[in-house]
């Protein structure tokens, strides 16, 4: 189980990234929703033991701060920007990376490493050199190196931005199969990415909670505030941006779901939320620029 208490993080004497951020998170797959700059970032690098808070604990499977080594040796973490040698090939990289995480047997590394790079599918391109993979199998990499060890918590920084819509698929199910027995802390701005693969979820705003819990309950702040409607191009430029949940051109017309507390007109009817609807309901106006 994963503890935070009372989790903060000031940068300066008026930036505060987190406040009194509280969460408990067991096993599986758990989501941390928010817009850029929410402070995402900031919590998963804080339980990474990359940077200190400025106030509140952190337990990690009973491991607490005051002895991050002992927090680095169950944890795996994929930040959303990684840097490989491109000159090494796949195998080769994952064996450093073996050493560097203190798996100094040199044939328990090459098990490990031929393990993760099954389970990523890497196997066929282990040989090849990093740079002539593509951004989809660079993130697998990226995942395969932060599985060695076996970690028992996963922390993934927007792991699928800039993939393809396959390689987002493919990348999910990876994440949910490891999940089974462990926990994975999976931050994303992408709702779709957490209501596929999370059955719970958190929701930061300008660095405080603003929700924890189901997602169906995340869902229902969008209750009655959900409508569906048939608009012309020109009517669908003067909807907010940031309220349309969805559209899709069909014909001469756009048939879009907007979130709104009262009914937009243009024969609009409601209709059952969605966990993206629910998101955009609980932040308001708030959305990513």
């Amino acid at each position: 189980m994963i503890q935070l208490d009372q989790l903060s993080k000031r940068y300066t004497k008026n930036d505060w990234a987190l406040r009194d951020v509280s969460l408990t998170i067991g096993t599986g797959m758990y989501g941390l929703l928010g817009p850029n700059g929410a402070g995402k970032t900031t919590l998963m690098r804080i339980v990474a033991t990359l940077i200190p808070p400025t106030s509140g604990e952190v337990s990690v499977y009973g491991h607490t701060l005051k002895r991050p080594e002992d927090i680095r040796k169950v944890i795996g973490y994929l930040p959303q920007s990684i840097q490989f040698y491109p000159s090494m090939t796949g195998r080769e990289l994952l064996d450093y990376v073996g050493v560097m995480k203190g798996i100094r047997h040199a044939a328990d590394r090459r098990k490990q490493v031929q393990d993760v790079l099954e389970q990523v599918h890497l196997t066929e391109k282990a040989s090849a050199k990093v740079r002539t993979y593509s951004g989809g199998m660079k993130r697998r990499l990226g995942i395969a190196s932060a599985l060695l060890g076996n970690p028992q918590l996963l922390i993934v920084d927007e792991p699928t931005a800039g993939l393809d819509p396959e390689e987002r698929v493919r990348f999910r199910n990876l994440l949910s199969r490891f999940s089974v027995d462990r926990t994975v802390l999976l931050s994303t701005h992408i709702v779709a990415d957490i209501e596929t693969s999370c059955e719970s979820a958190a929701v930061l705003s300008r660095g405080q909670l603003a929700f924890r819990g189901p997602l169906r309950e995340l869902q229902r702040h969008a209750d009655g505030k959900v409508w569906e409607m048939e608009v012309t191009e020109r009517e669908l430029a003067l909807l907010p941006p940031h309220r349309v949940v969805a559209s899709r051109r069909e014909g001469a017309v756009v048939r879009c779901t907007i979130v709104a507390e009262q009914s937009p007109g243009l024969g609009a009817v409601l209709v059952p939320p969605s966990v993206e609807a629910g998101y955009l309901a609980l932040l308001g106006g708030e959305r990513d620029g």
